[in-house]
């Protein structure tokens, strides 16, 4: 089978999602597919690799928040009706991922959703990673990525995500039944990834990650005074870099419990799995 996956990030760029389409699609090549991924390149143009027997399409790309995701269809669309004869099989990676037009079965995995935020603004992701859209605009934008979202959903045959927390949102903001979607849980690759020998060390609560709103750290800083009540050797470190990083030092700080948070910064992915 000829699988095409569209993700809009793959390795060397740095992210779960392109992680997760990485170790996927190495693993559907190692029991014989050919597998085929259709991602965003640079500014440069189009660029076409081979990774592990993997043809990469990087297109060209051009981040002009918030019409980027548009702008990567036009790229997309191009070079998918080039190659779409030789697919049998097309799965989507959300979000940012443009909408495929295709008879050809989709699979769609939904990682996270867009349009929402708890904090009530949405980030660029630009060279001005620290500015924020104004309030005014948030409805708008708002509603323009549910537009792409709803879409890309009802265009797609079967549908997962990566946690059950996902589909309740999705089922609030777009009504639609759970029962049509299915958990699929990320996978740890237990190669890499194997517990170390804890003896005489101290412990400590690891996240790894983007610090964003939606990644649930406010949660897990709140919850430090009832961890450390229970276990006070425990010690709490986050890696890598966001925009609410900020907002969690002061938090700590007002909590009287930031002897117990190291903040790390972007840690490489080698040094991260030691």
């Amino acid at each position: 089978m000829h699988i095409c996956m569209v993700a809009s990030e793959f390795p060397p760029a740095i992210g779960g999602v392109s992680y997760y389409v990485q170790n996927l699609s190495e693993e559907l090549a190692k029991r014989g597919n050919k597998v085929t991924v259709i991602t965003r390149g640079s500014w440069k143009g189009l660029r076409i690799d081979c990774v592990k027997g993997i043809d990469v399409y990087r297109l060209p790309y051009l981040h002009l928040y918030p019409f980027h995701v548009k702008i990567h269809q036009i790229f997309q669309t191009k070079i998918f009706r080039l190659l779409e004869p030789n697919f049998d099989l097309v799965h989507v990676h959300h979000p940012l991922s443009p909408l495929i037009c295709t008879s050809l079965p989709t699979i769609l995995t939904l990682h996270s959703s867009l349009g929402f935020s708890e904090s009530g603004s949405i980030e660029f992701q630009n060279f001005y990673s620290s500015a924020c859209i104004p309030r005014g605009l948030l409805s708008l934008i708002g509603s323009y990525f549910r537009m792409i979202e709803r879409r890309t959903i009802e265009n797609a045959d079967l549908i997962t995500t990566v946690c059950s927390a996902l589909i309740t949102e999705l089922r609030e903001h777009y009504e639609f039944h759970a029962s049509s979607i299915d958990v699929l849980g990320n996978g740890v690759d237990t190669k890499l990834f194997v517990p170390g020998n804890l003896k005489g060390k101290k412990s400590y609560i690891l996240y790894a990650g983007r610090l964003s709103w939606n990644k649930g750290l406010i949660d897990l800083v709140k919850s430090a005074r009832c961890i450390l009540h229970e276990h006070p050797e425990v010690s709490f470190v986050l890696t890598g870099r966001g925009p609410i990083e900020n907002d969690l030092r002061k938090l700590v700080a007002n909590m009287k419990v930031d002897r117990k948070f190291s903040f790390l910064g972007f840690v490489d992915r080698e040094s991260l799995i030691r």
